[in-house]
This record gives structure tokens, C-alpha cells and sequence, in this order.
């Protein structure tokens, strides 16, 4: 049946103007044998040092970190996981920047997935930042196994209006935060054939940003690790071990 997204998942959030160190998801119900993967984006209104990004449930269950990235100014991204082999009842999952370092806005993208590997050894990542201003948020990515979902994340430090166009990809959630004056978005693409391809956003204003994807593996399928491109400023690729 492959990779697909439960009911169960709940709404994004946003919140803008924040000094707080938490932001939490609704309550919601994960199914058995599936997998939580949640996309924190951070916007900061004025420029900051990088956070140290946390994210537990409320049962205490840590999740494992994934692809994190700060661009050195405005904007960071990061990407956590959890996989449950039994249905927990209601939780909800808190992200924890542990200093608060200003006004900023932070956004959750959650997912619950079902059909996803319980393993996810091999599973490609990668993240991506830069200072330059560009109009091109989206970087090539590779993943290692068809049928997998690719989920991307993103922080635009220095834009607050228009509509994102997806690359390659279907945007879940965006948020353009005028408090703030930053943007950040969540979306996924699911892999054909696993071939390089460039996933994100465009945007109608320049700015700098921090980009981050990883790969949910599906039950079954070969792995067949890729590097994808790693030119360009602070860009760095792993293969899961």
C-alpha cells in the first residue's frame, strides 16, 4: 500500500512574536505501527545565534533529531521523528528551543504516517542554508527508495507576503508572519524513481533561508544510497546508519 498519511494527524501550528522556549501540537491519537515526523521551522524578527532544538512527547518519549540547519541570521529549520510500534492514546509532542533568544516565529508541521518502515537505516537527509538573497528556495535532493516520502522544511528570514510555489513537491502548511517579518513552510514529495530532483519553494521576495529533508523509508524496497549536490554554502548530506 506504501507510505500514507493518517487522519490522526493534526493541524499545523504557528506562533508569531514568541519569546517562549515550547510550542506543542494539538492532542492526537497516532495509530499502531506508525511513524510521527514533525517539521519545527524558527523565524527570528531580528538576527540570532543558533538554538539547541529539542522534541519529546508527552509521554516522554524523545524523538530522534534529524536534519537540523541555521543560516547564521534569521532562519533555522529541523526535522524529528518518532516511530510507534503501539498506539500511545491521546499525546501531543512539544518542540524546545532551550534559549529563547527573542522574538521570533515558530511553526510545527506534524505528521503521522503509516506504511513507513520501522527502520529507517539508509534513509537519505539533507539540509541546506545561505545568507545570499535569492528568490530560490528549493535545493536537489536524492532519495534512496521508491515509494518513500521526502519531507522539507523551511525558514525565510526576511520575507512576510505572497504564496510559495512548490518545486517538485506538495506544500502542506505555509505561514507568512508580518510580526516577525519571516516566512517558513512544510511539504513532501513521494519518490518515483529515486533520481535527483530539486524540492522546496520559490517565494516573491529574496531572502536568505535554511532548508532541511528527510526521507520516511516505506516497508519495503532497496536501498540504493545517493549523494545528491552539495554545492553551495553550509550544505551537507547523510545516509542514516
Amino acid at each position: 500500500m506504501g507510505i500514507l498519511q493518517d487522519i490522526s494527524t493534526p493541524a499545523a501550528v504557528d506562533v508569531t512574536g514568541s519569546t517562549g522556549g515550547t510550542w506543542a501540537t494539538a492532542s492526537f491519537s497516532p495509530p499502531a505501527n506508525s511513524m510521527v515526523v514533525i517539521v519545527a521551522n524558527i523565524g527570528y524578527l531580528t538576527s540570532s545565534s543558533a538554538p539547541t532544538v529539542t522534541c519529546a512527547d508527552s509521554l516522554s518519549n524523545a524523538y530522534t533529531a534529524g536534519p537540523a540547519v541555521f543560516d547564521t541570521l534569521y532562519a533555522g529549520s529541523y526535522i524529528f521523528s518518532h516511530f510507534y510500534s503501539s498506539a500511545p492514546g491521546a499525546i501531543t509532542v512539544t518542540v524546545t528551543r532551550t534559549v529563547a533568544l527573542g522574538s521570533a516565529l515558530l511553526e510545527l508541521v506534524p505528521y503521522v504516517l503509516t506504511g513507513a518502515n520501522s527502520s529507517q537505516t539508509g534513509a537519505a537527509s539533507l539540509t541546506f542554508s545561505t545568507t545570499t538573497n535569492t528568490l530560490n528556495f528549493n535545493r536537489s535532493f536524492t532519495p534512496t527508495t521508491p515509494g518513500s516520502w521526502c519531507i522539507t522544511g523551511i525558514a525565510v528570514g526576511n520575507t512576510e507576503s505572497g504564496t510559495p510555489t512548490a518545486v517538485n513537491s506538495t506544500t502542506d502548511h505555509f505561514f507568512n508572519d508580518s510580526t516577525d517579518i519571516v516566512a517558513a513552510a512544510g511539504g513532501h514529495f513521494v519518490t518515483g524513481s529515486p533520481v535527483a530532483g530539486n524540492l522546496g519553494w520559490t517565494w516573491s521576495q529574496a531572502s536568505d533561508y535554511a532548508w532541511a529533508t528527510l526521507e520516511i523509508l516505506p516497508l519495503s524496497g532497496t536501498l540504493t544510497p545517493a549523494l545528491a549536490d552539495v554545492a553551495g554554502a553550509r550544505e551537507s548530506i547523510t545516509i542514516a546508519d
